[in-house]
This record gives C-alpha cells, structure tokens and sequence, in this order.
C-alpha cells in the first residue's frame, strides 16, 4: 500500500488485534452478550494499532472519521453488542431457533440502534483492513437508520453502496486504504465482469439483492456494483444530497436526476466498458546473466528492498529455466513463459507459488487468456505510463483474477524496456494491497 506516514506494519498490527482479542473474549460469556455503549465519544485517530487497546478505541476512530471528514451525522448513543460464539451471534439475528449455519462467514450486522459482533470470528485469521471496513460499513447503517428511523427507503443498493462508501472513506482517512485503489480496484472487476452483472434497478429489493449475492461472484454484482455507483452519484452532487435523500426519499428532487435516466446511463456506462484491441505487441524478453532489478515493496507502512539477479539458465522440474538470486533464495523462472515455477533455498525446495505471473506471449492490449491448473484468468487491459522510483515507463497492464467470482488478484505492469514488470500490486482482503515497484534495472 502506498502511504506516506502510515506506521500499521504487520508485526504491530497482529500484536494489537491479538490485544482487542483479548480484551473481548476476558469477561465476555456466551450468554447473554457484553454490550459496549459509547456517548459523547472523544476524537480518535490511531496513528499505529498499539493506540488500540479496546473495541471501543475502534469505533471512536471511525465515528471521528465520520464526523470530521465525511460531515455525517454523529449516532449518540452508539451500542455494540459482543458476542462469543456464533449460536449467540445467529440467535441475536434470527431469534433462539438461531443455529451456527445461519450466518456462517458474518461478522457482524446491526439491529436496531446496535452493532453486534461474532468474536468468534474475530478470533479467527482476520486484517485491520476487513475489521475497520466490517465496522464501518455497519456504523454507516447506524447514520442511515439515525436519519430514516421509521421509513425504508426502498433502494437497497443505495443503502449498502452508500455503507461501502464510508467504509472505504475511513480506511482512506486512517491511512489503511487509498481511496482510489479500493475505486479502482472495484471498477476493474465490473469491467472484467461486465457481462454477467444486473442492471441497478433489480437491486432495489431485498429478495434480488439476496439472490445475486448469493450466487458465484454474488458480491460482485451487489456490494461492488452499488459502491461504485453511489461513488458517482456523490462525486456529481455530493454528500448534502445524500442525506438530502435519507431525509425525503425523493431520489429525483435530493439529487436533481431522474431515477431511471441514472439507472439506465450508469448500467450503459458499465457495459460499455469494454477494452480495446491491437496495438503494440510485447513479444517475450531474452534474459541475459547479469541482468539485475531492485525493487522496492511496501506493504501496511512497511517498506523492504530485494533484488532479483539472472545468475545462470537450468532444468528446473524437466523444465528449462533461467535462474534468478533473490538474497539467499534461488528462483526459476520457465524460459518459454517466464512463468514462475518455484524456489529453492539451502537446497531445499519451496512450495510452489500460488501466483505464477503465467503469460501467455506474444502481449498485446486486450489479450485474454487463462491458467486452468490455478483457477486464474488474464486480461492485458491498456498500456499506461507509469511513474516508479527507477522513472517513467510505457507499460502494460496485466489484471489477474479468480476464475471463480472474479476477483481481481493483482496487477502487473510489464515493460519491454527493463524486460519484466516495472511495478506489481497484490491484492488482499485482510491487508490491504501490496505494492512492488522497480528502483534500479541493470541490462546485459
């Protein structure tokens, strides 16, 4: 993640979730709940996760983000009930006959004027990333209800578009997100998913909203779809207009547009975003020994340095393969790909890589292609400058995404001048994106 100032680093990041952990699960039994009741809730903005020593120090931050950068109404008293287990948890949802199966992956939901939470879930592999955007999400339920006590709006994607906003606006404000990556990377998935999505207008009811999450790629064309396009609608008219719309229910007078003409031009705008064709073409590069890239990652706040060295060519599992240093591991690297095949350190093998940068040669914009063996599908979406420490480069964009529910997995930007990739970002639903950018190339 490229974030000047951020200090949540990995290590400091799961010792203070280890710490709130902690905190919640001492003390609190399966039945009933602990409830957690914040008023008047002094300003917090965690610099570093070691700021946060309790459940509550979370939603300070986020009711402050809210408040003092987002200009969004204050829920006073705010509740948040801590569950154990998830029987608890699911009987809170659906009344006593509540049973585990019911809400398997959830971790938390509002009801009425409080925001409950499955600490058994929370004690599983869990990122400040998916906790921060989880909590928001509902406390933006929380506003919504605080303006709407008694009348449903009946636009249901506006109401979980408008939670995925602000989500996504205080991880930007906490400087655990940039904004325009978490937009960018939601509109290159309905890009890339853009034939299977409903039109906006099927989300407004419960039951269709159910139903396409529910399916393969569900959240795709539900969650995603909406958050994108309440993004447009507050980036044409902004926030007044939404609580505008939270107060009347008039779609047409809060925002100045017709329902169905925005309906109509937005699915429109999706669907014609198509990638375009021809162009350049990126034939495979010839790796020399001695040919060096040193690239800086940065991830969370950290920020490392590794270079990659072309130190000889051999067979690599049948496989010939250029081999590549990296500190004290040996990479290979298939010649007729430049696939990734695997590692070896002291001699000994490493597990083979998930994400195998599996190119299919010659490159050209608008490419597709897939690699069947690790459920992955390709697309060389559009040649871009790119501004990395080493310079400016002329580039192509490479997304992968999951075969099944077409998350975009990363990205890569390849460049015939250093002859591989001049930046790569990782993306990861507990930590956030991954950056990797190249500082120095040598040639041979």
């Amino acid at each position: 993640m490229k974030q000047a100032g951020t200090h949540w680093s990995n290590l400091n990041v799961a010792l203070a979730l280890a710490v709130v952990i902690a905190w919640a699960v001492s003390g609190c039994g399966s039945e009933p709940p602990e409830t957690l009741t914040l008023s008047n809730a002094a300003p917090n903005r965690p610099s570093s996760p070691f700021e946060v020593e309790e459940p509550a120090d979370l939603l300070r931050a986020i009711i402050t983000v809210c408040k003092e950068d987002l200009h969004l109404p204050v829920v006073d008293p705010l509740k948040i009930v801590l569950h154990k287990n998830t029987r608890s948890f699911a009987a809170a949802a659906y009344g006593p006959a509540g049973v585990p199966m019911d809400i398997p992956s959830t971790l938390a939901f509002t009801k009425r004027d409080e925001i409950h939470v499955n600490l058994e879930k929370l004690t599983e592999r869990l990122g400040w990333i998916t906790l921060m955007s989880t909590l928001s999400h509902e406390y933006a339920h929380l506003i919504e209800r605080e303006i709407t006590p008694n009348r449903y709006l009946g636009m249901l994607w506006f109401s979980e578009g408008f939670a995925e906003w602000v989500a996504a606006r205080v991880l930007h404000s906490l400087k655990l997100q940039d904004y325009a990556i978490t937009l960018h990377h939601a509109e290159e998935e309905l890009k890339h998913g853009r034939a299977d999505l409903p039109k906006l207008a099927s989300l407004t009811v419960e039951p269709n909203w159910k139903y396409i999450s529910n399916k393969a790629g569900g959240r795709l064309g539900t969650y995603r779809l909406a958050f994108v396009a309440v993004d447009r609608l507050i980036r044409k008219k902004g926030i007044p207009a939404v609580l505008e719309y939270f107060k009347s229910g008039s779609f047409e007078s809060s925002f100045a547009l017709s329902w169905d003409k925005f309906a109509a031009d937005f699915d429109r705008s999706i669907v014609e975003r198509s990638y375009a064709t021809g162009g350049a073409i990126f034939e495979k590069p010839v790796w020399m020994r001695g040919t060096r890239w040193r690239y800086i990652v940065e991830e969370a706040g950290e920020r490392l340095e590794i270079v990659k060295e072309v130190v000889g060519e051999e067979s690599f599992g049948g496989v010939p393969a250029y081999v590549v240093k990296n500190g004290d591991r040996y990479m290979y690297y298939a010649k007729e790909t430049l696939a990734r095949l695997g590692a070896t350190k002291d001699g000994k093998a490493e597990p083979p890589p998930r994400r195998r940068e599996e190119f299919l040669w010659p490159l050209a914009v608008g490419k597709e292609w897939r690699d069947e063996v690790n459920s992955f599908a390709y697309t060389a979406a559009e040649i871009e400058t790119i501004a990395v420490p080493a310079g400016k480069f002329q580039a192509l964009r490479i997304g992968l995404y999951t075969l099944k529910g077409g998350h975009l997995a990363a990205e890569y930007w390849y460049s015939p001048q250093v002859k591989w990739l001049v930046k790569e970002r990782l993306y990861s639903l507990e930590a956030g994106p991954q950056e990797t950018e190249l500082a120095e190339f040598v040639a041979r």
